[in-house]
């Protein structure tokens, strides 16, 4: 294997979720709190790559602090008690990945709590750490790569990076780890071509995976 250990991004890299939760839950805040404003899928999608999605709900939007609050109980409610489909090509790569010894951990923006609760209901194991937005950093801090490194002995040509957005090239960069841009949620012409620019690789069908790592 070309490397040791697997970090990946779990919304929209492993798992089908915006479409299924994600966007949905936003559409049920967005209607209640700024009744007219609309959001496309694509324009969520280029929002979450740049400026992200905080700065998309106080910096676009004008969430405050309160409205913020309500943003994320609605989300919570909402999400709790689904579980998306994994991209079924990924799955099966990651999972050959682990059972020839490799490290599988997730870095993501979603709960510690439901991307475990995801990989007991529809894979066949548990990731050996995980990392979400209830860890002590986030990405992009490079905190999760620096945990996963100390843990596990690891140096920075030993493990990779897969994810579908910016945060997670810029926790990889910072650390000097390869990146693998997961392409085949996005259709955004301004995140394709800042991936091929500066990705280690491209990726655009999760079959493609299996040959790279």
């Amino acid at each position: 294997m070309k490397y040791k250990c697997l970090v990946l991004d779990h919304d929209d890299t492993m798992v089908k979720s915006t479409p299924f939760m994600h966007y949905p839950s936003f559409l049920e805040t967005l209607n209640l709190l700024r009744p007219g404003m609309e959001i496309s899928l694509e324009q969520f999608f280029e929002y979450g790559f740049e400026p992200g999605f905080f700065e998309m709900c106080t910096d676009i939007i004008g969430y405050n602090e309160e409205e913020m609050a309500k943003q994320y109980e609605i989300w919570h409610k909402n999400i709790d008690h689904k579980t998306p489909d994994f991209f079924e090509e990924a799955l099966k790569v990651v999972t050959d990945f682990k059972k020839q010894g490799g490290i599988v951990t997730v870095v993501s923006h979603s709960s510690v709590a439901m991307i475990k609760r995801h990989y007991e209901e529809k894979a066949t194991f548990i990731p050996d750490m995980i990392f979400g937005y209830d860890s002590k950093l986030m990405k992009p801090d490079p905190y999760p790569l620096i945990e996963i490194m100390k843990k596990y002995n690891l140096k920075p040509n030993e493990l990779v990076v897969i994810d579908d957005l910016k945060p997670g090239y810029d926790m990889a960069k910072a650390m000097g780890v390869d990146f693998i841009w997961a392409g085949w949620t996005h259709q955004i012409d301004k995140l394709i071509a800042f991936m091929k620019e500066n990705a280690t690789v491209c990726l655009m069908n999760p079959k493609e995976l299996y040959k790279y790592i």
